[in-house]
């Protein structure tokens, strides 16, 4: 259980929130990402697809291909499903 005494809003569970806060901070800083690309990789897991990312976003399918192009460089991946396993071991640490 949390000790929610230091939250500012204590009704409202503040824990997940921070967690995604340190979660997304730890990968910009790790791996220099644009904010428009951090919203790419998070809409890749969430939306499963280009398609689904675009219409998420309200951007081209083509930008999310940019985005996926400079995320793929940056982190070393080649593919979306590495994308998902990357995020999803960066999550791991923050579950802890």
């Amino acid at each position: 259980m949390f000790d929610h005494t230091s939250c500012p809003q204590p009704t409202a569970c503040c824990e997940p929130a921070s967690g995604l806060a340190a979660l997304t901070g730890a990968l910009t800083l790790e791996y220099e990402l644009t904010p428009a690309e951090l919203r790419v990789l998070l809409a890749i897991v969430r939306e499963s697809g280009v398609p689904g990312t675009a219409r998420a976003l309200g951007i081209a399918a083509s930008t999310v291909k940019t985005h996926l192009k400079r995320l793929f460089w940056k982190t070393g991946s080649a593919r979306q499903s590495d994308l998902v396993k990357l995020l999803a071991g960066y999550s791991l640490e923050f579950v802890r």
